[in-house]
């Protein structure tokens, strides 16, 4: 028994779900980025679990060096106090879509404009060297952040190789004083480092519970408070946030864009110099090549990962600060430093993927899916369905 051409053929298959492009400007909201990050460390963890050189017992130092013990807890304080500024500077100027690199350099110089004046004028009471020496650091940032500005204002240059190689410039510069004018005088022989400052203009300290914190972790949350109110209450903040939407746009609207630019890249030097300041004045005391120990580049990656939430830069913070701990007591048991940057690779990715996933939503066309080549084309029409008729095909198919 032949079978009629003319039957209708069988409905399709239900169609996959698929992915559509939502907003190819959007990114993860908070929770997300939350979710990603617990994602990231729990990968993380799993991969150092299953190295044998690790175990579980070398993730216990985690806890004993972070949370688990006063020390412990008070040096992830101090560790976190410098990453709260840094990744409040790039925050900044990440907001405008530019990528500071340099905070680096800009921390230290920061710090070599604070130690100088309180080098100068040592004497000084605490009430007049305290500021002076905050605002030398940050006068320190923003200067050595002017002329990659500049040169990203007016001749377009990519701010991230010129605030890069910015970097190498200041620890050179570094060198030059420690190795100098400012060589430690007694003892530390072969280390890069000055004599410690005044104490004068030492930041003090306050305990709650058995943890210890610097007024200078203070100072750098109240830094994150007050930029976080400037962009959001203010004209400056809305039109910071029109340009990184969109430059061309932000020009149409009239929006002076070279001289937003080039005011935002030296704020976000501003910032990090005071990140130099906070540093020396709080736990550093000293002006040396171990001040830093990576805070500004750290910084890029808790702004980043904060995507450029001021506030959110704050709770990033902690997290970096903890890893960084964390990585101090794995090497306690001759696991290797890489292990943090493990830590940090996977939050960055984790992060990052989150946020190509938010441009996306995930649907299934409506109605069926087209059924396979011959269902609906009895007539053997090579360029499509058949474009015959019901009243033809009836006629042909008595």
């Amino acid at each position: 028994m032949t079978s009629n051409p003319s039957t209708p053929p069988q409905a399709g298959r239900a169609a996959p779900l698929r992915f559509e492009l939502r907003d190819p400007a959007a990114t993860a909201n908070y929770w997300q980025r939350g979710v990603a990050c617990l994602v990231g460390l729990v990968v993380a963890s799993l991969v150092l679990v299953l190295d044998p050189q690790v175990g579980l017992d070398s993730l216990s130092a985690i806890w004993r060096t972070t949370l688990g013990t006063q020390l412990g807890a008070t040096q992830l304080v101090q560790l976190s106090t410098g990453l709260v500024v840094t990744g409040c500077a790039f925050a900044v100027a990440f907001r405008a879509k530019i990528w500071n690199i340099g905070m680096e350099g800009q921390l230290l110089m920061g710090a070599w404009s604070s130690t100088f004046v309180a080098f100068e004028f040592p004497n000084a009471e605490p009430q007049l060297l305290i500021p002076g020496m905050l605002l030398a650091g940050i006068a320190g940032g923003a200067l050595y952040a002017l002329v990659p500005a500049l040169l990203k204002a007016y001749i377009d240059v990519n701010e991230i190789i010129t605030t890069l190689m910015f970097n190498l410039i200041a620890l050179l510069w570094l060198a030059y004083w420690v190795t100098g004018r400012w060589r430690r005088s007694q003892g530390g022989a072969g280390t890069l480092e000055s004599d410690a400052i005044p104490e004068s203009a030492q930041f003090g300290s306050f305990t709650i519970g058995e943890v210890e914190i610097g007024y200078g972790m203070v100072l750098a949350v109240a830094v994150a408070f007050v930029l976080a109110a400037l962009f959001r209450y203010t004209v400056f903040g809305y039109r910071v946030k029109f340009i990184g939407s969109s430059v061309k746009a932000a020009k149409y609207a009239g929006v002076p864009v070279r001289r937003y630019t080039m005011t935002i890249l030296v704020l976000s030097g501003s910032i990090a110099g005071l990140a130099g300041s906070i540093m020396l004045m709080d736990f550093g005391n000293r002006y040396s090549v171990s001040l830093s120990n990576n805070t500004g580049y750290l910084g890029v990656v808790v702004g980043a990962a904060a995507a450029g939430s001021l506030m959110g830069s704050v709770a990033v913070a902690l997290l970096v600060g903890f890893l960084v701990a964390a990585g101090s007591g794995l090497r306690l048991y001759g696991v290797s430093g890489n292990a943090v940057l493990l830590l940090v690779g996977m939050i960055l990715m984790s992060l990052a993927l989150s946020d190509v996933l938010a441009r996306y939503r995930v649907v299934r066309p409506r109605g069926k899916e087209a059924p396979r080549f011959g269902g609906s084309n009895p007539q053997g029409n090579l360029n499509g369905p058949s474009s015959v008729g019901p009243k033809e095909a009836a006629e042909r198919n008595p």
